[in-house]
């Protein structure tokens, strides 16, 4: 009977430690599942992490194959401006050879002369050997120009070699200078070259003396004044505009050979004032105010030399506006027939 009742025991105890263990296994296992289904979202939320970095990815691999593609095209459009950059240099050096030829025939002409006096076939062979270096520097200067506005300006920067071609008209100005240094000692003779000057600058521009502009004409102004302008230009319906040649050599040729910085802020203002004088001067004659002519209210005066006209007004901005306040307008030879 005891080994009965111990083997109940027994049998009852194993069976309450198996449902504890049974219990206890499905408790974990649920648990188990609940890890796994959330480890199972993570993979899930992971993958499609996945998949949009890989997106990503490819689209910045298509982004890099894409500017890499640009850099080529761009290494090669690089190349190609260098070339043509190199061959306006070979150009340029190649005008400026031949204008340092040019200027020391002239200085070794000019070296030989026995004297300084400047009579109109000297000044026209000067202007012979000189305008044609001038229109040579103007045509390749146009050429780089309109070559930089159809597509070189992001590429190659020319401003500097169109700095060059302007430094260099202007060394050609300055030897136009030397070339009329003799005149500075006669006002007479001045004042003829001008108006030679100014004659030719008309009839290259296609004027007919005696047609389109008259020299030297005699009339009275309104003062009862007899007035006796250099030129009258004839314009469509009978209006005319009158021109006044102004030569102002004598401080402008002290400021080219001056030496130091002193004397050529001395000769400059010296300069400066001979203009001014010549705008007053002029304004006194009140070459418009005749009944004959039918003018604007002002009159044109002109500067046969260009360097000395550049340098008045970088000296003094506001010498337009002194001579409009005189009814006078200020013209070069580059600025005349665009004021015309």
């Amino acid at each position: 009977m005891v080994y009965i009742i111990s083997g109940s025991a027994l049998l009852l105890g194993a069976a309450v430690a198996w449902l504890y263990a049974r219990s206890r296994s499905v408790t974990a296992s649920r648990e188990l599942e609940k890890e796994l289904d959330v480890n199972r979202e993570k993979l899930a939320m992971a993958g499609s992490s996945l998949g949009s970095a890989e997106k990503n990815l490819e689209e910045e691999r298509n982004k890099v194959s894409e500017l890499s593609r640009k850099l080529a095209i761009a290494g090669e459009k690089e190349r190609s401006m260098q070339e043509k950059y190199e061959h306006y240099q070979k150009e340029v050096d190649k005008l400026q050879e031949k204008f340092k030829l040019e200027f020391e025939n002239i200085a070794s002409k000019i070296l030989k002369q026995n004297t300084l006096d400047f009579s109109v076939s000297n000044q026209k062979s000067i202007n012979e050997v000189i305008n044609p270096l001038r229109q040579k520097i103007e045509e390749f200067e146009k050429t780089v120009s309109e070559t930089y506005q159809k597509g070189l300006k992001d590429q190659v920067d020319l401003k500097a070699e169109i700095k060059n071609l302007h430094e260099l008209n202007t060394r050609l100005s300055e030897e136009a200078n030397n070339l009329t240094r003799a005149l500075k000692s006669d006002s007479k003779k001045q004042g003829n070259w001008g108006e030679m000057v100014l004659e030719r600058l008309l009839e290259r521009s296609g004027l007919t003396k005696g047609e389109e502009y008259l020299v030297q004409e005699s009339y009275r102004n309104d003062k009862g004044e007899m007035i006796r302008p250099d030129v009258i230009i004839r314009l469509p319906e009978n209006k005319h505009i009158i021109i006044d040649s102004k030569v102002s050599l004598k401080a402008y040729e002290a400021f080219i050979g001056a030496e130091t910085e002193e004397q050529k802020t001395k000769f400059v203002k010296a300069h400066v004032e001979s203009v001014r004088e010549h705008v007053k001067e002029l304004a006194g004659k009140s070459y418009q105010l005749t009944e004959k002519l039918d003018t604007p209210d002002f009159v044109l005066l002109f500067m046969p030399l260009e360097s000395a006209f550049s340098l008045a007004i970088q000296e003094q901005s506001d010498l337009f506006s002194f001579a409009w306040e005189r009814k006078i307008v200020i013209v070069s030879p580059t600025t005349l027939l665009a004021t015309l």
